[in-house]
């Protein structure tokens, strides 16, 4: 099997909506042949924003891509770049960022790379009741702090405590209705 040009694309399993995401990028050239006005073109998706000081200088944005390069690919080498996006807050809680790359030789297109990455979320952004207290989520749940905040469950309010705040004789809503 003859070997051939590829790109591979890698990156984190997880990312946390609202940070950002840092792909590496690498192009290799196991052939005997001095490639020239190679291209790296990295796709835009849904919910994703470039970002220029995360990534490699040779890396900008082109309408609804990024590209890194032109660059020369010598024999038997490989190239790498580093390209960041941030995951807006509008991408949903557990869906998956799919990014596909290419590697262009002047205007042809010769070899792709795919890879996904999940989006996590905090706990006080994420749509769930996490504690089990009736509150969805920041501003809603006294526990949470900011919508960055990943613990839903503490602080506790005076009628989640387990303590008898007001002295009355009842612990905690809704056994204690004041």
């Amino acid at each position: 099997c003859p070997q051939r040009i590829s790109v591979e694309k890698n990156g984190p399993a997880e990312v946390r909506r609202g940070q950002t995401v840092i792909y590496s990028v690498t192009a290799h050239n196991p052939t005997s042949h001095h490639k020239s006005n190679m291209l790296i073109v990295d796709k835009l998706q849904a919910g994703l924003s470039f970002r220029p000081n995360a990534s490699d200088p040779a890396c900008t944005q082109q309408g609804n891509e990024v590209d890194c390069g032109p660059f020369e690919l010598p024999a038997y080498s490989s190239k790498s770049f580093d390209i960041g996006f941030r995951v807006n807050e509008q991408k949903a809680c557990n869906s998956s960022v799919t990014n596909i790359v290419d590697l262009l030789e002047g205007f042809t297109d010769i070899a792709w790379d795919i890879t996904s990455t999940h989006v996590t979320c905090a706990e006080c952004s994420d749509g769930q009741d996490n504690d089990g207290d009736g509150a969805i989520d920041y501003p809603a749940d006294f526990s949470c702090q900011s919508d960055d905040d990943d613990n839903e469950s503490t602080p506790l309010s005076q009628c989640q405590d387990s303590i008898d705040n007001d002295q009355d004789g009842l612990v905690d809503y809704p056994a204690d209705p004041g």
